[in-house]
This record gives structure tokens, sequence and C-alpha cells, in this order.
């Protein structure tokens, strides 16, 4: 991921630009997104999977905060966890807030769930796995409670389940949120706004990250993370989360 590549797909917003820090380690921006000023961190930093899992289950667990993760690009027209909008199942609301305020479509859409593939059974009503989200399984009874965000309105889920030797980064990153919470199981929708493919460049990721109500951008070895100019702690402070 390069700077140049950031900066192309920031121009729109920039209002005041600030360049690598003499480490090179990252840079913030002020961007103007939704009517305000909005300050981005961007961190380049080596990929360490308990350090990029802890910043992640934070966002998800705090408030209502979501976060795209593109770790790499699936073949076909699903996200499968590479270019995926991600949150937490267990929030009721969470369905509206994206709907509304990240894909920009109506309020009865729904979202899938991603599950650890050895767990499918205890939270739904099937046992074969379905990796590229053609299954359609009931919520089992007990789990519908646990799980509103990602239950339809008939009580089932278009399940995606994720093999640790397939998909490992996606299996553990729903391996420490279930060790966390009890869930093994993430909110998964693609990484676009409503009438856009699925995003397929860094120059796609940063633009998107800017037009939808996203918190955190995880890509390769790149964090940015969205604060409000003036609001609550500063994004690098809250980037050490």
């Amino acid at each position: 991921m390069h700077l140049r590549q950031i900066l192309a797909a920031l121009s729109p917003h920039l209002l005041v630009p600030r360049f690598p820090l003499p480490e090179g380690e990252e840079f913030l921006v002020v961007a103007t997104l939704f009517g305000e000023q909005t300050v981005i961190l961007f961190r380049h930093c080596a990929i360490d999977r308990a350090d990029l899992f802890a910043k992640s289950l934070n966002q998800f667990i705090a408030k209502t905060r979501r976060q795209v993760t593109p770790f790499g690009t699936e073949f076909g027209q699903r996200a499968l966890g590479a270019r995926s909008i991600l949150a937490d199942p267990r929030r009721a609301e969470m369905k509206d807030i994206i709907n509304a305020k990240v894909k920009f479509r109506e309020a009865f859409r729904p979202f899938a769930p991603s599950v650890q593939e050895e767990r499918l059974s205890e939270f739904f009503h099937g046992t074969l796995p379905c990796p590229f989200m053609t299954q359609v399984y009931r919520v089992r009874d007990g789990a519908r409670d646990l799980i509103p965000a990602v239950t339809h309105v008939d009580g089932t889920g278009r399940v995606q389940t994720v093999a640790r030797d397939s998909n490992p980064l996606y299996w553990e990153l729903l391996q420490a949120f279930g060790a966390k919470t009890g869930v093994p199981i993430l909110l998964n929708t693609s990484f676009n706004v409503k009438g856009e493919p699925i995003v397929n460049t860094p120059e796609d990721a940063v633009a998107c990250f800017l037009k939808a109500d996203l918190d955190l951008l995880c890509m390769g070895n790149l964090l940015a993370r969205k604060t409000p100019a003036g609001r609550g702690p500063s994004p690098r402070a809250a980037a050490q989360d």
C-alpha cells in the first residue's frame, strides 16, 4: 500500500494533509466527511495477529463500531472475510445502522453470519459446511437472542462457515471474538455501498471507507481509524486501545 494510492483516494476530501512522520510509520489527515471535520490516522505496521485482533475486538465491542478488513481478494460475488465489512452480530440495532449509514440501502436487507465451521450446529440447524454463503439454515431458538443482527425475520440465516485450514486469518478472528464474547460469529457483508461493486484495489478500499460510516480499516499492513475532530480521544491514542 503506497502513500500515493492513499492520497489519490483521499484527495477529494482532504483539508490538511500531514505526511508520514520521520519514522514513516504513520500519518494523519483531516478530511471533511458527512459535513464535519474528521481526523484519520493511517498507521503502517508489521502484521501482528494478536495486536490486530485486539484492536478489532475493541472496535466490535465498543458502542456500535463497524470495521472493514480487506485481507485479499475472493473469486465470485460473495465477500468471505477478505473484502468484508464486519460487525458485532449481538447488537440488534446493527442491521439498521449498517443498512442506513454504511450500505445506504433499504432497511429490510439482511446480513450473513460468519461462523467457525466446527461450531455451526451450536447456533444453526445445519451440519453441512457452506463456505460460500450458499445455504440458509434456521437459527436455533436459543441462539436467536444472541445474534439478532444476522437472524432474518423468518428465523433463518444465510450462513458462511469458516474453516481453519482454508481461511486461517478469518477463523482466528472469529476464535478471538468467541473467546471474548462466547459467540464465535461476526456479521459479514461485502465491502461496498449500494450501486457499487465490491472494492478491488487499495484506492477502492480507502474511497469506500471514506464514503461510509465505518470506524476502522484493516488493509494488509495498514490500519486506519476515523475520529470526528474535537470529539473523544485522538485517533493516535485510540489506536492504542
